[in-house]
């Protein structure tokens, strides 16, 4: 599935952290430096700028988590009062703060906007403009609050050396890296998992096993029989169950998640496509999913490197592995040519 890809798949079950698999794309024989050493695919390993074949970009490599990262922020929300599942935001398609524009992806896109909505269709629909609205209504510190009780910028744990914690940036780290002070502009980028936020994929995969055992964040482990490493959040059950609607009904048609929807299990996942940010106009594509919702039993987050939209190329692949997983071979999962040229 990622031949000719720079990408990730980490899958894992959510019960207790335990890795089943994880794939970073392009990858290297370990045999060519040791068992069977192979001078001439070292060097070719050594030399690949482009590829990076040795870096495991599942734990070592820091990506923008773009709409991923809205799990968070819809938690972030519910637990501190801020809104509640009857809250309304209007999307009014761009906000402006002074000579600059925060727009929603989907006006930007379609030019239609979403208007009056609350949590769980903003989720469904990933809204941008709902996001930065709840986001100036939290500020910074109660959002890096819940991205760190949900892992972020924080080591795993995985037993695998050079992981890396990535970054939840506040006002005191701008300051302290930038010399410059955290503005309302900051505040949006990070509410819809942009600007200074960057995480690894495995961090985005803990945080779906998080939301998938109702609160409970399990350290992830590549050991079959090792002891699970699990605490609760304290996170209320209603305001999950929130969460967890919005997710599901990303799966569903109206939402992002357009590949899952002919499945017969009950998906939650959350879509995202995230603005490199290195002037180009490339994006990483992310899926993470988790089923069955009733009872999970595996989580699926992929990440492929300028993928473009998260809906087009990591939700075919996550889609693939759920139809060998819960043994759907008739179930379709649509690729964006088949949209393209009107096939169904």
């Amino acid at each position: 599935m990622l031949q000719g890809k720079k990408a990730t798949v980490i899958i894992s079950n959510p019960n207790n952290g335990q890795i089943l698999v994880m794939v970073s794309s392009p990858s290297m024989d370990p045999n060519a430096f040791s068992y069977q050493k192979d001078d001439i695919q070292i060097n070719q390993y050594l030399n690949d700028k482009d590829g990076l074949p040795m870096l495991n970009r599942t734990i070592s490599a820091r990506y923008h988590p773009g709409s991923v990262f809205k799990p968070v922020m819809a938690t972030a929300g519910l637990e501190s009062g801020v809104i509640t599942q009857a809250s309304m935001y209007n999307d009014t398609g761009v906000i402006k703060v002074g000579e600059y524009s925060f727009s929603n992806w989907h006006i930007t896109s379609t030019g239609v906007t979403n208007g009056m909505i609350n949590v769980v269709t903003a989720l469904q629909k990933s809204n941008d403009v709902f996001f930065y609205k709840l986001g100036q209504d939290l500020g910074v510190d109660r959002i890096k609050t819940w991205a760190d009780k949900y892992g972020y910028g924080q080591l795993t744990g995985v037993e695998l050396p050079g992981e890396t914690p990535g970054l939840t940036p506040d006002n005191d780290w701008k300051l302290a890296n930038k010399g410059e002070k955290w503005y309302l502009g900051d505040t949006y980028h990070l509410s819809i998992g942009q600007g200074l936020l960057s995480v690894t994929p495995l961090q985005v995969n803990q945080m779906t096993n998080t939301v998938a055992m109702w609160g409970t964040r399990c350290q992830p482990t590549i050991l079959k029989d090792g002891q699970p490493k699990c605490q609760s959040l304290g996170i209320k059950h209603d305001d999950l169950a929130v969460v967890r609607q919005g997710m599901i009904e990303a799966c569903k048609p109206g939402g992002t998640a357009w590949p899952l929807y002919n499945f017969k299990t009950q998906i939650g996942c959350k879509t995202g496509t995230a603005e490199v940010g290195d002037g180009s106009n490339d994006s990483h594509a992310w899926l993470t999913a988790f089923a069955p919702v009733d009872n999970p039993e595996i989580s699926i987050t992929v990440m492929v490197e300028r993928g473009g939209e998260g809906s087009d190329t990591a939700a075919p692949i996550v889609g693939d592995i759920l139809k060998e997983w819960f043994n759907e071979p008739n179930t379709l999962v649509p690729r964006y040519e088949d949209y393209l040229f009107g096939q169904n």
